[in-house]
Formats: C-alpha cells, structure tokens, sequence
C-alpha cells in the first residue's frame, strides 16, 4: 500500500512487492475467446490487456515470385555475395524474400503471486493450443513494481 501526500507522488509502504508477475501470451486470433474464458475462471484473476499484433518465428517465407513457399530458421545467415560492380547493386538472397507477418494477439496479465503466474500460464497453455505451428508463446516476466494510477496503490493491491 502507498501513502498519497497531495502531490501526486506514490510512495511505498512496508507491503512486499517482491512476488509480482505479469504474463504475456502472443495466441492465435481465434483462440482468445477460449483463452478470455479460461483465465477469467482463474481465482483472484483481475483483468487482461488485449493487443492485436503481427509476427513470425520459425516462420513462412516467401520467394520473389510469391508461389516459393519454404520453412526457414529466423536467424540464418544471408548468403554471401560477392563485392557490387559500381554499375550494378547486388541485395543478399534472403533481402529478396518477403516474410509474411502473422495476425495475432497479444494478452498481458498481471498477478500477485508466483502461484496465480503458473495457474495463468497453465490455462492459457491449455485453452491456446491446438499442435500445430503458431500456436504463439508465453512469457512470464518477473515485475519490480506496479503503481496504480487513481489512488497511487502499489505492489499486490495495485494488481
């Protein structure tokens, strides 16, 4: 908890903010009904931010002509070419190749304890997942400290 002294400035008490988490799952577009109702059932849950976003990972690529479709590890080294002639500007293969962004969404949740992080996490595992490719990703991130913004609150009772 915080003390607000007319200023504006929030300032912490004794309360512990050492166990706050917030979780960031990037899902399919499709799944977030199931996900919304998944987490919503999650005990103490107290609200989501939902973002639409595009990307790629281990992704489709396409060729210039558009009908080259192939797997390839983001990462790869682009293949050498040799030194331009000053007449005639030469681009590394993979620069000619057209990534296609997916559509997806992002959720970010925060929680007050390690053990409403996992539950959350559990959940959205189970309510995204279909076994195919881009079924998205979860990241639990360790949070140093939430304010909230109308009554400068910190810590759990800011989540």
């Amino acid at each position: 908890m915080t003390q607000a002294d007319g200023t504006g400035d929030a300032r912490p008490t004794n309360e512990a903010t050492s166990d706050l988490w917030m979780i960031v799952a990037i899902v399919q577009p499709f799944k977030l009904d199931a996900v919304r109702r998944a987490v919503e059932a999650v005990p103490n849950f107290c609200g989501i931010t939902v973002s639409d976003c595009r990307g790629f990972g281990h992704g489709m690529v396409r060729g210039e002509t558009g009908d080259d479709v192939r797997d390839i590890a983001i990462g790869a080294r682009p293949m050498q070419m040799p030194a331009p002639t000053p007449a005639v500007r030469r681009e590394p293969a993979v620069d000619s190749a057209v990534v296609d962004f997916t559509p997806k969404v992002k959720l970010e949740i925060a929680v007050a304890t390690g053990a409403a992080a996992d539950e959350v996490v559990r959940v959205i595992a189970q309510a995204a997942h279909t076994g195919r490719r881009g079924d998205g990703k979860i990241f639990v991130v360790k949070t140093e400290r939430v304010v909230r913004i109308r009554t400068f609150e910190e810590g759990a009772s800011a989540v």
